[in-house]
């Protein structure tokens, strides 16, 4: 947004350098609330967009005219498309043949594109002796949070782990909070340890970019130090790296598009986050007989509010007492995420009786 509004100033600055034609700086204010305050969608949807952005209802404002792009992924079709009226020349030209496009146009309900890709996912885990199901939560300060780290580097502060075997039964939960005032490289590498629990069969998490990289750049820290305990977390990291299952690889979609995932909702528009998931299971009611705790009645309800309460820890402003009142709160919640992952696997098993 801030460049946004910069790239008004450039443009009103380069007016043949005439200082009289330059507009009031009030009036550019009030042009910027005048495009966020837009309550209802103009006639021309190209309206809607400003110097300053797009209208900040627009999502809501398309559903209120039932237009049928409402919601779409951005991935699929950018809103300067929906704006323009050109989707079909958009579509025709960007993709051509059978994509992601074409088979959302087509579904009328959640969609098992590739079975094949589906069941190798779920035949690895059905064999496993032991699935190590986990979630990382990080944070990171404008500053090195750690020594030899990096600016901005992301953290890892909060581990939570359930271990099943290849029926999904329960061997075993467990959550970990380490004190953002405390982490070191000892602590790091109990978050390596934690995860690789003695070696299991699957390491399974939704969007692995995140936890491999954490990982990664644990084994890393090791290394520039001279810890004599890098080879044996190097060895940790390849073994869980060999055996991650990352369930977001059946609902991803990849190439811009072109790529049409091995499963596809239709009510979420194309969206594929794993709280997509959730509230497609949730609208339609889908009898898993697995359930997790309604995030909206959580104390920490999502990963910005649990990055926020590290920070708040990290910098002193959350003191002692609070936060040993606050780290269950945190412990509920990322064994929450967990909780789900193990719930998209009772929905994939669902999608692959049912097509059955």
């Amino acid at each position: 947004f801030p460049v946004k509004v910069m790239d008004a100033f450039k443009n009103a600055l380069s007016l043949n350098g005439n200082v009289e034609e330059y507009k009031h700086f009030d009036s550019y204010i009030d042009d910027i609330n005048k495009a966020r305050d837009v309550e209802t969608l103009n006639g021309d949807l190209t309206e809607n967009v400003t110097q300053f952005g797009f209208n900040p209802k627009w999502d809501n404002l398309l559903k209120e005219t039932n237009n049928p792009f409402a919601g779409v992924s951005g991935n699929i079709l950018p809103k300067k498309v929906i704006a323009s009226g050109k989707v079909k020349e958009y579509v025709d030209k960007k993709y051509g043949g059978e994509t992601v496009y074409d088979v959302w146009k087509e579904i009328t309900e959640a969609t098992i594109v590739d079975d094949r890709l589906v069941s190798l996912v779920v035949e690895k885990i059905k064999n496993a002796k032991r699935n190590i199901w986990y979630d990382f939560e990080g944070y990171s300060l404008p500053f090195p949070a750690v020594d030899d780290t990096k600016a901005y580097q992301q953290i890892v502060f909060q581990l939570s782990k359930i271990e099943t075997d290849g029926d999904i039964s329960e061997l075993g939960a467990d959550n970990f909070v380490w004190d953002p005032q405390n982490i070191d490289l000892d602590s790091l590498y109990e978050v390596l340890e934690g995860v690789y629990s003695n070696g299991a069969d699957n390491y399974i998490v939704y969007n692995k970019s995140y936890e491999n990289t954490r990982l990664k750049e644990i084994v890393e820290l090791l290394a520039l130090n001279k810890d004599p305990r890098h080879a044996t977390g190097k060895e940790m990291l390849d073994h869980i790296d060999a055996r991650t299952i990352d369930l977001w690889e059946l609902f991803r979609i990849t190439n811009g598009g072109k790529n049409v995932p091995p499963i596809m909702m239709h009510d979420q528009k194309c969206k594929t986050s794993i709280k997509n998931i959730e509230k497609h299971i949730t609208a339609n009611k889908i009898p898993l007989g697995y359930s997790i705790k309604e995030y909206k009645n959580l104390d920490v309800q999502n990963g910005g509010m649990a990055m926020d309460i590290a920070i708040k820890r990290a910098t002193g402003v959350i003191k002692d007492n609070a936060w040993e009142d606050i780290v269950p709160s945190l412990k509920e919640y990322c064994e929450n995420d967990v909780r789900m992952m193990i719930m998209v696997y009772y929905f994939i098993e669902y999608l692959k009786d049912t097509k059955e």
